[in-house]
């Protein structure tokens, strides 16, 4: 029996260290630590107590009826197929708190250790990402995250910034406060790195909220208000240079088209289209098009054919009239044979503007949305932009919800009926598969009213449960989480179901309590 218990206590406390190093880095790892968890609790036996404490446990409860609501909308399911399988992908809901609320708590020594683990690991995966940033002209900001989804990847940057800043305050030693404190700053930098819009706008509202709340009852007038300035003048900032970036893009010089030239030099005739073609870099790049003098000239200096795509699955002929618009070259025999080798590189790999490569990532990022803006409102093509996408499937979501106010479409009948939706609208995005990219409204889709009402009441109670909010590491935890849902589905997919279960009950079921100790849900798992 002791042999068994001091087992289950090796597989419990490695299970734990492998899991949160493996977040960032492996999903197989991931994998592998899931199940010496779950052999870690077959092992420890007395399973009539631990569904007791699991039962006894609201946190946990109120987490696993996220799952229960889910199951309720197979009542009224036709396409029980999907049903099962979206079931199946949200059985971390079920699991991890029943397993969570059921084990052992660890010490407040071995749980910080955990942290700093989880921390070491993403500053590592990082620094990799740092790496491939300085070694390749990477256009496409997705590629920097080596292991995991770039969204994901960056929310747990994000997370851990702030697990770090907590860190170097309460460190003992300004050696410790320096190194955490450096941490802190790197997470921090490598968010604009990462070019992840979401994880920028979830760090600064998550600090404000930190700052406001938190601070109200822990630091004095004076430190809260140069910590809200701090936060403050970042945001204001960040706004401003926004707007100019926008009004450059999209404010175009006067020009007349009787004055512009009718040839080119070979004496081919130019087209000047304003209509067919977008804006880039505050320029027509439908001006001075020569498609003949393009295609051969473009066909004898690249592998790549004219009416081919480039190496992101992008037709080349309008990657090409991008790059030369955004360096400012015509778009004739003459453009294509000013371009350097790398030019040509360039645009074989998708990179459709060359100031990609030079502006800062903040820059980049907004002129791609400016871009992706300009189109919906002048095309109504959304495929260039996944803020244009969002808006057009949260208003596919609303359309849906109208029509299904109560209960939903049902567990299994959200991805049939939004595709039929935006069909009938016909939208660009059809056929895609994409749903709402916003939890709140996929579970108003799905579920009806009634099922967003329990998830968003289950999600506060988590949080007031024993003022937990009071607690930094879990209120930074929990605003990632679900602030992330406003811009994703996030427990539709494995990944991010993991990611939401794994935290919340990390944060608000497995970390120590000192309010509580003497029970079960603060015991530590005792050496035998």
């Amino acid at each position: 029996m002791g042999n068994r218990v001091k087992l289950a206590n090796y597989l419990y406390w490695g299970g734990l260290a492998v899991l949160i190093a493996s977040l960032p880095l492996s999903k197989f790892t991931m994998s592998v630590s899931q199940m010496m968890l779950g052999l870690a609790w077959l092992l420890m036996g007395d399973y009539k107590n631990r569904i007791n404490h699991f039962l006894n446990n609201k946190t946990a409860v109120a987490i696993t009826a996220i799952f229960i609501i889910h199951v309720a909308g197979l009542i009224h399911t036709s396409n029980f197929d999907y049903a099962l399988k979206d079931l199946r992908i949200k059985v971390p809901l079920l699991i991890l708190p029943f397993m969570f609320a059921s084990f052992p708590k660890p010490t407040e020594k071995f749980f910080r250790t955990l942290i700093l683990l989880f921390s070491a690991s993403v500053t590592v995966a990082t620094t990799i990402s740092f790496w491939r940033f300085i070694q390749d002209n990477i256009a496409d900001y997705r590629e920097l995250s080596p292991f995991i989804s770039h969204i994901r990847f960056a929310l747990l940057v994000c997370l851990a910034a702030f697990l770090m800043y907590y860190e170097a305050w309460r460190a003992p030693r300004p050696w410790l406060k320096a190194t955490f404190l450096i941490i802190a700053f790197w997470l921090t930098a490598m968010l604009f790195v990462l070019q992840s819009a979401t994880s920028l706008i979830i760090f600064f509202a998550t600090a404000f909220v930190v700052v406001v709340h938190l601070g109200m009852a822990r630091i004095s007038a004076l430190f809260r208000l140069i910590l809200f300035f701090l936060i403050l003048l970042p945001v204001v900032w960040g706004t401003w240079e926004s707007v100019k970036i926008f009004r450059s893009f999209v404010d175009i010089p006067p020009y007349s088209l009787d004055t512009l030239e009718k040839r080119t030099a070979s004496g081919n005739k130019y087209y000047h289209d304003t209509t067919s073609y977008w804006i880039e870099n505050g320029r027509h790049a439908g001006l001075y098009l020569c498609p003949k003098e393009l295609r051969r000239e473009w066909n004898s200096r690249s592998s790549i054919n004219f009416d081919s795509t480039d190496r992101k699955g992008q037709k080349i002929s309008f990657t090409i009239i991008r790059y030369l618009t955004s360096i400012e070259k015509r778009k004739d025999s003459a453009g294509v044979a000013s371009l350097s080798p790398s030019d040509i590189q360039n645009i074989e790999n998708g990179i459709a503007n060359h100031d990609y490569l030079t502006d800062s990532r903040f820059k980049t990022m907004i002129n791609k949305i400016s871009m992706g803006y300009y189109q919906y409102m002048w095309k109504k093509e959304s495929k260039g932009s996944s803020l244009m996408q969002r808006i057009e499937l949260w208003k596919t979501s609303l359309k849906l919800i109208k029509g299904n106010f109560w209960f939903g479409t049902g567990t299994g009948d959200l991805p049939d009926e939004f595709a039929k939706t935006l069909a009938s609208n016909h939208s660009g995005l059809a056929g895609s598969g994409l749903r709402s990219h916003n939890q709140f409204l996929s579970i108003a889709s799905a579920l009806g009213i009634s099922g967003l009402v329990i998830f968003i009441v289950a999600l506060i109670f988590i949080l007031i449960h024993k003022k937990r909010w009071l607690d930094y590491q879990a209120l930074v935890a929990y605003c990632i989480v679900v602030f992330s849902m406003f811009n994703e589905d996030t427990i539709e997919t494995q990944a991010g179901v993991t990611f939401f279960t794994f935290f919340i009950t990390f944060f608000f079921i497995l970390k120590p309590n000192p309010a509580d100790k003497g029970n079960h849900s603060d015991e530590t798992c005792v050496e035998s």
